[in-house]
């Protein structure tokens, strides 16, 4: 009985060995598929951290491309101004050329007006000096007409004074004769 109960003691630790050494063996092969499991997670992380990695740098790749087509849109809409102040300022140009001949024309009817002026001018001066010559004509032949009337005058009392004189002469012979008659009858009355 002591040897069975040996053998069996025997029997049971080397049944405890192999449980000892199957629950290692389970222990290895749970430690290996939990590493297994570690291994396979941490691929997997791997694995989503470089899929992350690539949206990363695909998300900076698109953010690079919009920021070159937003880039190409600045100088696109830099060009279209830079286009439209060139054409503005070739507005400006024109239209300042046009305000010069504008100005220029003003100009030319200004001189127009100016020497249509001067001609208006010097036709008026023409007017009154032929205005001037015509009184000064005028006047001349007034003169004229009042030495000619003062001659008139004079000749009128001259030929009066020599009527005067002639009349005063003729007086004084009525009057000799007259003294000379009433002398002689006197001396005839005598």
């Amino acid at each position: 009985m002591k040897l069975k109960s040996g053998s069996e003691r025997m029997k049971l630790k080397s049944s405890s060995e192999r449980m000892k050494l199957k629950s290692g063996s389970e222990r290895m092969k749970l430690k290996s598929s939990s590493e297994r499991m570690k291994l396979k997670s941490s691929s997997e992380r791997m694995k989503l951290k470089s899929s992350s990695e690539r949206m990363k740098l695909k998300s900076g790749s698109e953010r690079m491309k919009l920021k070159s087509s937003s880039e190409r849109m600045k100088l696109k809409s830099g060009s279209e101004r830079m286009k439209l102040k060139s054409s503005s300022e070739r507005m400006k140009l024109k239209s300042g050329s046009e305000r010069m001949k504008l100005k220029s024309g003003s100009e030319r009817m200004m001189l127009k007006s100016s020497s249509e002026r001067m001609k208006l001018k010097s036709s008026s001066e023409r007017m009154k000096l032929k205005s001037s010559s015509e009184r000064m004509k005028l006047k001349s032949s007034s003169e004229r007409m009042k030495l000619k009337s003062s001659s008139e005058r004079m000749k009128l009392k001259s030929s009066s004074e020599r009527m005067k004189l002639k009349s005063g002469s003729e007086r004084m012979k009525m009057k000799l004769f007259t003294s000379l008659d009433i002398g002689s009858s006197i001396q005839m009355h005598e």
